[in-house]
Formats: structure tokens, C-alpha cells, sequence
């Protein structure tokens, strides 16, 4: 690869991780707006649909993979208490996945 399509290659990194950053940005503040208790199924779509995965929900949350599935489709709820925390937990492991992007952009734009 020459200097040319490094730098071009290098670009499109970066805008990449720029609409990831921007996504994160609008889905945070779209999950944010739902009411845990109303809207908890969408809660978890939305925060699934941003890349949170299987490893990183089980790891911070005390259920199962199933449990989290149910919730998604809308089959079951936690209790409302539960729910207020589960949404603010993913929100916080958005706000993370948010911070991994703009670090890998800073990287980008070091190289």
C-alpha cells in the first residue's frame, strides 16, 4: 500500500469511527428519553443494536443471556427498581463503548 492509499485507508477509518461516535451520541440520548418503565423492551433493542454484546452485558449485569433476550422482545420486565438501574447501566456501558471510539479516532489521527 502506498502513501497515498494509506492516507485514503486511514480517512475512511476515522470517518468511520466518527459516525460510530455520532450514533453512540444519538442512542444514548434516545435511551436516555425512554421511560424504564413504558419502554424498557426498546431500552435494550436500542443499547443491543449499538454493539453492546453477550460478553458485555453478562459481565456488568447479574441474568442470563435469555433473561436479556426476554427483556428485548418484550416477553418479561425486572422489577421497576431493577429496570431504572438496568437502564442506567447500559447507558454507562454506552458512555464507555462512546469513549473506546473517540480513543481509536485519536490513534487514527496520530498515525
Amino acid at each position: 500500500m502506498d502513501r497515498q492509499q494509506q492516507a485514503a485507508f486511514l480517512d475512511s477509518e476515522r470517518e468511520i469511527h466518527d459516525l460510530r461516535f455520532r450514533l453512540l451520541d444519538v442512542r444514548i440520548g434516545q435511551i436516555d428519553r425512554f421511560d424504564a418503565d413504558e419502554d424498557f423492551a426498546a431500552i435494550v433493542t436500542k443499547a443491543l443494536e449499538c454493539g453492546l454484546g453477550k460478553e458485555e452485558l453478562l459481565a456488568e449485569l447479574p441474568c442470563s443471556w435469555s433473561t436479556v433476550t426476554r427483556w428485548a422482545s418484550g416477553q418479561v420486565k425486572p422489577a421497576r427498581i431493577a429496570r431504572r438501574a438496568i437502564k442506567a447501566k447500559l447507558i454507562e456501558m454506552l458512555g464507555r463503548k462512546r469513549s473506546e471510539h473517540i480513543e481509536e479516532a485519536r490513534h487514527l489521527v496520530a498515525a
